[in-house]
């Protein structure tokens, strides 16, 4: 429930000195409206006028007159007499408005019901002793031909005037009705008693009784067949208690007894009949206009005129339409204020606003409603840091608190080429920072996703870095990037047999088919033999990027992996060994293993390029093998050609290699825009190869050394096979296991 804030006291208190402004007398000044009212009666819509015979003046106090937002009883007798006595009854009077009880003025014009016989000639606090002198002139001034009285309740109350006193004047008034228009029916009601809500006690019981019978008496004196005086007994069945809003004026349901009362009256003198009976439990069914709503930083304040409705307080009702619970309503009346603030209200919500009408102790209908959206008071709408970080079976989100923030909606994304968003269905509260989201799949990668909130106000989500999930996954699609040592080059000896690509020497032989299940399906070799980072025959290893997301689209839930082995060539291996062949270069040590530095930046830069271009992959970037084993034994024209010395020294720069790519591979994880790792497999695959280099005995050699095979290069005598220096079918398979190596290292146990 919101908390209300306002003035504290309630309609109660208003009622209070409603009943005491009840019982007074009103001398006010004769109203904006007092000339004649001739109320023309059409038996229905197009139907030609025509004066009815019946010209009737209804006189009286409060009672009679009512005030705004009342049906009347006068309203009750014209409906009825509508029926049984059609076009026979014009209502007639100096004016036709009630009294306004909220201002405390006459003319009001806000009926419960607007109709067409609202003339009448009664005063709000009028006194029988004052009427008796203006019921000629509105006789006169009226051409009024039945007179409907009902006064003395303030004689009574405020003047003491006694039963018989009442009598003498009514029997003044009649004859001065008569006088005015000779001839003249008067019906004489009885004055009704009060009763007092609070010390639940009837009032003017005995004195209204004994009027009653005075009235019901002079009735029989002074009534003549041509000019008659009936006797209403509207006491008859009435109990203030059940038939009054505020002790004193009927309420719907007295209006229907008192109405029943006078037409009974009329009956008797051949207007209309007294059946059927009117008098039944009404409710008071006043409907006020849609309020007025100022919005605020979660609270609104609601406004209403309560004149419209003679309403002496006001229930504020409101709806939060979001959550479909209906409408609320504050649990008192609000009575000496036309607006209230409602606060706090939830941010973000869509509310609707209605006012209920409260007059004493009747309750009237639910009004039009006023939709406002209630803004949200400021709140840090973004998180100030969000991490994810690795757990059993799934990963823990954690977050900063945002300011003000009421709580937070979490969700994450499986990254893939489409990455679909899995939501927690309810905020956390606002002292929460951390959840564990398992168990989820192993080897895939995520981002968690917080957001602040504040009510139905949501601010901007932020995601965590990729974190990922241990172990491994082969549903996965992969993708094998590079230079000669990830094409397949030393797999066949005919150019030929390179079935996927000849130039680039591209083969199904190649170690990237023997890394997984349904290799075929869900495998894509695009490097190239030659290749550096930014040369070659495809344009370099860099330009292979742009092939990477296409073939993941073709399995777009897959998870993904890449691997990729470049940087020889960009060195210039295949020349060094060329040129060891030639001379003695244990001598140039020094300067290659400045140029294996200086590749540091290249390939920083250009991990950080692939890992753009495969943010959600697993990452793998090979080194390269001991080329050349250092006490081999083969002797065959490469490898008698390069001393012992040498073949260490290549083994020194390999490995230089190899820890700048491990290095290239660890700092590129504090740059670039995404921040997945890049896993280097360069020491796994150093160590599946040791003993294995080129040069080596028959099965233990899984490169080739000198070799025609896989087409000729070079001038003359000199050329030599492409193969050369390059895996065999058992070398593919020796790569295909430290990549596979590092893969497991670096994934972790599930």
């Amino acid at each position: 429930m919101p908390r209300i804030t306002g003035r504290a006291s309630t309609w109660r208190t208003l009622l209070c000195s409603l009943l005491l402004a009840a019982a007074l007398p009103l001398t006010a000044a004769p109203p904006a409206d007092a000339a004649p009212v001739m109320v023309v009666v059409r038996e229905q819509p197009g139907a030609v006028e025509r004066v009815a015979s019946r010209r009737l003046l209804v006189t009286g106090d409060s009672i009679t007159q009512g005030s705004s937002g009342d049906y009347t009883w006068r309203y009750r007798l014209w409906k009825k007499l509508q029926t049984t006595a059609p076009g026979q009854v014009t209502f007639v009077g100096t004016k036709s408005r009630l009294y306004d009880n909220v201002n405390n003025v006459q003319g009001s014009p806000h009926y419960a019901v607007p109709y067409a016989g609202s003339a009448h000639a009664a005063t709000w606090g009028a006194f029988l002793a004052d009427e008796v002198n203006r019921v000629g002139d509105q006789v006169t001034r009226t051409g009024a031909n039945t007179v409907v009285a009902m006064l003395g309740i303030n004689d009574i109350i405020w003047h003491g005037t006694s039963a018989s006193e009442l009598k003498a004047l009514y029997r003044t008034y009649v004859e001065r009705a008569r006088a005015a228009a000779p001839g003249i029916d008067v019906v004489l009601c009885a004055v009704l008693s009060r009763y007092d809500f609070f010390d639940k006690s009837y009032h003017q019981v005995a004195e209204t009784r004994a009027v009653a019978g005075e009235l019901k008496a002079l009735a029989a004196e002074m009534s003549t067949p041509s000019q008659r005086v009936v006797f209403a007994n509207t006491l008859n069945g009435w109990d203030a208690r059940l038939h009054t809003w505020d002790s004193t004026h009927p309420n719907p349901t007295g209006e229907t007894l008192i109405a029943q009362r006078v037409s009974a009256a009329l009956a008797s003198m051949g207007v209309g009949t007294a059946t059927p009976s009117i008098y039944r439990k009404t409710p008071w069914t006043v409907r006020p206009a849609a309020p007025a709503v100022a919005g605020g930083a979660e609270e609104a304040t609601v406004g209403w005129n309560r004149t419209s409705t003679g309403s002496t307080a006001m229930y504020v009702e409101y709806d939060l339409t979001n959550e479909k619970d209906g409408f609320v309503r504050l649990p008192y009346g609000i009575a000496d204020q036309d607006d209230w603030r409602i606060s706090p209200l939830v941010a973000g919500g869509r509310y609707a606003f209605r006012t209920v009408p409260i007059k004493g102790f009747m309750t009237g209908r639910p009004g039009a409603t006023t939709t406002r959206s209630v803004t949200a008071k400021q709140f840090q709408r973004t998180v100030p840091t969000i991490d994810a970080r690795q757990s059993p079976q799934g990963f823990h989100g954690l977050w900063s608190k945002a300011d003000n923030a009421q709580g937070y909606l979490l969700s994450f994304r499986k990254m893939a080429y489409h990455s679909p968003i899995t939501r927690l269905p309810y905020p956390v509260d606002a002292d929460t920072t951390e959840w564990a989201i398992y168990p989820l799949p192993m080897g895939r990668y995520y981002q968690f996703r917080a957001v602040p909130v504040r009510g139905y106000v949501t601010g901007t989500w932020r995601s965590s870095a990729n974190v990922r999930t241990a172990g491994l996954t082969m549903e996965r699609s992969y993708i094998a990037l590079g230079d000669s040592y990830s094409s397949g080059l030393g797999v066949h000896r005919d150019v030929d047999d390179y079935n996927l690509d000849r130039p680039c020497r591209r083969t199904t032989g190649a170690w990237a088919f023997k890394m997984q299940d349904k290799a075929n399906a869900a495998t894509k070799l695009i490097a190239c033999q030659a290749d550096e980072i930014d040369e070659g025959l495809d344009d370099g290893v860099r330009a292979q990027l742009r092939r990477i997301q296409p073939f993941f689209a073709l399995r777009p839930h897959a998870a993904q992996l890449v691997s990729v082995t470049v940087g020889g060539n960009d060195v210039g291996f295949t020349s060094k060994l060329k040129y060891c062949q030639a001379r003695d270069c244990a001598t140039s040590e020094s300067d290659w293993y400045g140029q294996i530095t200086a590749m540091a930046g290249p390939l920083h830069d250009f991990y950080n390029d692939l890992r753009d271009a495969a943010p959600n992959a697993d990452i793998v970037v090979g080194g390269y093998p001991e080329i050349i084993d250092a006490y081999g034994k083969r002797w065959d024209p490469v490898c008698r050609k390069i001393s012992e010395s040498e073949r260490k020294m290549f083994t020194r720069l390999v490995d230089h290699l190899n820890g700048v790519i491990d290095y290239a591979a660890e700092k590129s994880l504090r740059t670039g825009r995404y921040r997945t790792p890049i896993w280097s497999a360069a020491s796994f695959v150093r160590a599946r190869f040791k003993g294995h280099g080129a040069c080596q005995y028959g099965d233990e050699e899984w490169i080739h050394s000198y070799t025609t095979g896989g087409g000729l290069v070079g001038d003359g005598i000199k050329k030599v096979g492409m193969n050369s220096f390059h895996p065999k079918p058992v070398g593919q398979a020796g790569y295909a296991y430290g990549f596979a190596d590092a893969l497991v290292a670096k994934a972790g146990r599930w």
